[in-house]
């Protein structure tokens, strides 16, 4: 992960610690305009770095941000390209990965963002599942043993089932990169 340094970036090896929930919550409340897939001004970024989340008060005043775990936390420089999914997307956890990292983002929306706590890539996802790290597509996981593509009304979040590893809930899980639907 790289590190903003003042004058560019440093890299540094980091851990990333994702959550099982914070409980539910809106990805952006903003419906209109270049803003709603903007992760720099989503409300959730705005929630989990310096509102309630990171604050640890109103709806996050049980399970928000210690202190302590604050001081662990540093900015990291986090990559917001656009993730193809669905059947013609074609590509495995690493194409993933390089989709997430690439200059193709909504118009006017930021390539990168500076920040302490965001949301999944959907290549974590990937590698973090034995059935979808080299099936050539982003979906779900189901079952122990299939990737499972599916279209989703909603491009922001990708459902994950029951029995697995990175998360054990039956909830939509929002991811930090859009997603942009192919279909073949």
């Amino acid at each position: 992960m790289e590190t903003p340094n003042g004058s560019g970036y440093t890299k540094e090896y980091k851990v990333k610690l994702i959550r099982d929930t914070i409980g539910a919550s809106t990805w952006n409340s903003v419906q209109t305009g270049t803003s709603y897939n903007d992760w720099t001004t989503a409300t959730l970024m705005t929630t989990l770095n310096s509102g309630e989340y990171y604050n640890r008060t109103g709806t996050y005043e049980r399970n928000g941000l210690t202190n302590e775990a604050k001081n662990q936390i540093s900015s990291t420089k986090w990559y917001l390209g656009i993730v193809t999914w669905g059947t013609g997307a074609g590509k495995d956890s690493f194409g993933t990965y390089q989709e997430e990292r690439s200059t193709n983002v909504w118009s006017g929306n930021s390539q990168t963002w500076n920040g302490k706590v965001a949301l999944l890539y959907p290549s974590d996802y990937m590698y973090a599942s034995s059935a979808c790290y080299n099936v050539g597509t982003i979906g779900y996981y189901y079952n122990d043993s299939t990737c499972i593509n599916s279209p989703l009304e909603d491009m922001s979040y990708f459902f994950l089932e029951y029995g697995f590893g990175l998360f054990n809930a039956p909830l939509p899980q929002y991811t930090l990169n859009v997603l942009s639907l192919t279909i073949s």
